[in-house]
């Protein structure tokens, strides 16, 4: 019985419960599979080198779509829309990492270590962004509503 319990694994943690985890694990895929995606083209189809410039821009417009998720689905609380994109980022950084071990030559450029400091002091700003914006329209529907 005793042993029953300490093996048991619970299925329905709390933080899978919470919607900003759940999202940034969903988003943590999309991030790998777009980064993913672009490193393979980038490196394993040689005739596409020609539209190096158009596959860079798409790659940097999907990243830019997916880092505003969080926050536009989470305006109201920068606690969570934080939590959902560094989640998000550290499952791609993590992806990152592992393929920096097939292509070596991704370290030189950014390590995994800056990638996610940089991923995290945008995405903080992007919250924090959100929730300032957030407190000036509740501020002007309060002083429009008082007049």
């Amino acid at each position: 019985m005793l042993i029953e319990r300490m093996t048991a694994f619970p299925v329905h943690s709390e933080s899978f419960r919470n919607p900003a985890f759940s999202l940034g694990v969903l988003l943590g895929v999309c991030f790998s599979g777009v980064g993913l995606t672009w490193l393979l083209l980038a490196n394993r189809v040689p005739y596409l080198d020609q539209y190096a410039f158009e596959r860079n821009l798409s790659l940097a417009i999907a990243f830019i779509v997916l880092a505003l998720i969080p926050t536009s689905r989470f305006m109201k609380s920068p606690r969570r829309s934080f939590l959902c994109g560094i989640t998000a980022w550290a499952i791609f950084t993590a992806t990152y990492s592992v393929t920096e071990l097939h292509f070596p030559g991704l370290a030189t450029r950014l390590s995994s270590f800056h990638l996610f400091v940089l991923g995290g002091v945008v995405l903080g700003l992007l919250a924090a962004l959100s929730w300032v914006m957030n407190l000036v329209i509740v501020l002007r529907r309060v002083r429009i509503s008082q007049l």
